[in-house]
């Protein structure tokens, strides 16, 4: 996934508008799309004007400029760094005809884009916002703070007012200003342009700002000779008949991240089948109670251990049913699941629950001592750790949450009905009520339940605004070049949201068969998918054999099992030469690729999560079901 740590009250406002926890293959480049590459959605943007409030921030060119560009960009980004080698041309060739004003985005995924930003603000308050600009631009590669305060005394600045309107984050509060006015107005990445109100999203070459620029012009030099004042033509233009042009900045409504559906009717039955699940109380009590949660949760741990206490004068009527909800950004979460699964098939599944709940898993080791702890048998203990063969159990277990949009733990179902208030005297009153009505099978209580919750055929979630042109470039694909509809894919092999994904776009595949290709890019998720580097290199070392999509399903088979051993595994199943497979596996060559194609996705859809994916351009940021699919594909054919 594309997920850093937030450091600032603002970034973690960000991540509540763009994260999803809810971004391809040999031998691509960090590079703008161009006719001869091609880009997936390239063509003509319906995307309305988007009126960008200017702040007190310099601008650089003069208030009778017939073109207004307001540029959102990070001073590490590699692309925003291109993207700064076009405005100096485009400033050259446009001249007075142009003026500029630049806005904080900086992204998460670098190091030095939240100081870099605010040393510029702090800059600023001496009145040298563009020379001190211009300096971070010229030296990318040097950002920290020694660099940051050494170009501040080259500039001449007063240092004790520069360090000031750092550590009093004052220079931050300027920062995180732009950066939520971007959030505002759905601005995800960077480079973003918007000229006049124009957006133009993502890194393109010179070639294509120079035509969309002519354009604009042509268009604010017919307003100024039919009477518009130089003054007013940037008003005029951008808010293109919206609303008053004293209106203040666009107050666009959030699109959720994750595009989460509504929680699920406490009044109605769900079908939730209790399966082969972990479980303690008579199979024929009169209430069953399934149990959505994760070892890495501390609130989990807590809370089972008060509602045991609740629910012990009622262990003759009550049955408890474990089910796995193991929470992405907890690395080990998915590995204590199988964990208590292993120690289950010895009996053992509840005391080894309530080791695990202890402490944090801090690795193997520990494991194996729980697991002597409770005289299992080590070998086979050591055994389902290496092969993971309860991984799967776990999935289905995931993958039913997400059915049931299972979000916050601990989530409770009683009988049938979920549980809209997790608090131990809820659940107490809710077991009480059930024991007063006549006894009945679980199964034949859920029997005609609903299966979860949908999205209907006449609802299209809100996407977020804006076009894409994604370069594919060499990137692996399946289906014909010229098909109508190109999917992009932005996506990470050990998480569980792009394996769901998968299963999605099998079904686009066989319902559009030629006219659709998907692309894959790599963007694995290291801080929180350890193993998913190893994976996607698997997948490049495969490709030069030319079984990148063979080993790509193969991975995504057992998404949770991704060591060295599983995957040679995989390449021996599909008959590569191993020592060439091992020999690429080894060489460091593939994994600079890898994080360029990470850094690009995030160039355009900024810290959105994965999957993320583009659909001729429109962009969808997360695993959205088949249904939602079909509809933006069709709108997208006709």
């Amino acid at each position: 996934m594309f997920v850093a740590r937030p450091s600032s009250a603002v970034e973690r406002f960000l991540f509540g508008c763009f994260i999803v926890c809810t971004l391809v293959c040999a031998g691509c480049k960090a590079r703008a799309p161009d006719s001869k590459t091609g880009a997936a959605g390239a063509g003509a943007s319906s995307e309305a004007r988007t009126w960008v409030p200017l702040d007190e921030t310099p601008l650089r060119g003069p208030a009778t400029a017939a073109l207004t560009l307001v540029v959102f960009c990070d001073y590490e980004s590699p692309y925003c760094a291109r993207a700064f080698e076009h405005l100096r041309g485009l400033r050259r060739e446009y001249g007075d005809a142009l003026r500029i004003q630049y806005r904080h985005n900086p992204l998460p995924i670098y190091e030095h884009s939240q100081s870099a930003a605010e040393a510029v603000a702090a800059a600023a308050e001496q009145g040298k916002f563009w020379a001190y600009h211009d300096r971070l631009t010229e030296h990318r590669e040097a950002l920290d703070r020694a660099s940051l305060d050494r170009y501040a005394t080259e500039l001449g600045l007063d240092m004790n007012r520069f360090r000031e309107a750092l550590e009093s984050e004052r220079a931050r509060k300027k920062v995180d200003g732009d950066s939520i006015l971007a959030a505002q107005l759905q601005v995800r990445g960077a480079p973003v342009f918007f000229v006049n109100g124009r957006g133009i999203r993502g890194l393109r070459d010179y070639a294509t700002y120079k035509r969309i620029f002519d354009e604009e012009w042509a268009a604010a030099d017919a307003l100024l000779k039919s009477g518009t004042e130089p003054a007013a033509l940037y008003r005029r233009i951008a808010h293109d008949g919206s609303g008053p042009v004293d209106a203040g900045p666009v107050k666009e409504e959030p699109v959720p991240a994750d595009n989460t559906p509504p929680p699920l009717d406490p009044n109605i039955v769900y079908k939730v089948e209790t399966g082969d699940s972990p479980a303690k109380g008579p199979a024929n009590a009169k209430v069953t109670i399934v149990l959505w949660s994760d070892f890495e949760c501390a609130r989990c741990g807590a809370f089972e251990k008060e509602l045991d206490a609740a629910l012990a004068p009622y262990e003759r009527d009550v049955r408890v049913v474990w089910k796995f909800r193991p929470i992405p950004d907890h690395p080990a979460a998915m590995l204590a699941a199988e964990t208590a699964l292993a120690a289950g098939r010895e009996g053992k599944f509840w005391e080894m629950h309530d080791l695990l709940f202890l402490g944090p898993v801090e690795g193997r080791a520990k494991l194996e001592g729980y697991a002597k702890k409770l005289n299992l048998d080590g070998a086979r203990f050591r055994e389902a750790l290496d092969d993971r063969p309860y991984s799967e159990s776990v999935a289905k277990d995931l993958a039913l949450s997400e059915d049931l949009v299972i979000r916050n733990l601990p989530t409770f179902f009683i009988n049938g009905k979920r549980m809209a208030e997790a608090t131990v005297d809820a659940i107490r009153a809710r077991v009480r009520e059930e024991l007063k009505g006549a006894a009945r099978p679980y199964e034949s209580i859920i029997a005609q339940g609903q299966e979860g919750l949908g999205l209907r055929a006449a609802e299209l979630p809100p996407l977020p605004k804006g076009h894409y042109p994604v370069d594919v470039g060499t990137s692996p694909m399946r289906g014909p070049k010229d098909a109508p509809v190109t999917i992009v894919t932005f996506s990470d092999f050990q998480c569980p949201y792009c394996a769901k994904l998968e299963k999605t776009l099998d079904k686009v595949r066989a319902h559009y068969g030629d006219k659709v290709r998907i692309v894959w890019k790599d963007a694995p998720g290291t801080d929180i998918h350890p193993d998913a580097m190893g994976a996607h290199v698997a997948a490049r070392a495969a490709g030069e054999q030319g079984r990148f999509w063979e080993m790509h399903d193969a991975i995504f088979s057992r998404p949770y099992v991704l060591g060295r051993a599983m995957l040679e595994r995989h390449a021996e199943r599909l008959g590569l030469d191993m020592d060439r497979f091992r020999r690429d596996m080894d060489s460091g060559k593939f994994e600079a690729a890898i994080r360029e194609e990470t850094e690009y996705g995030v160039s355009l859809a900024g810290p959105s999560g994965t999957p993320t994916v583009f659909v001729n351009g429109r962009l969808m940021p997360g695993a959205f079901p088949f249904e939602t699919f079909r509809q933006v594909i069709d709108e997208a054919l006709r």
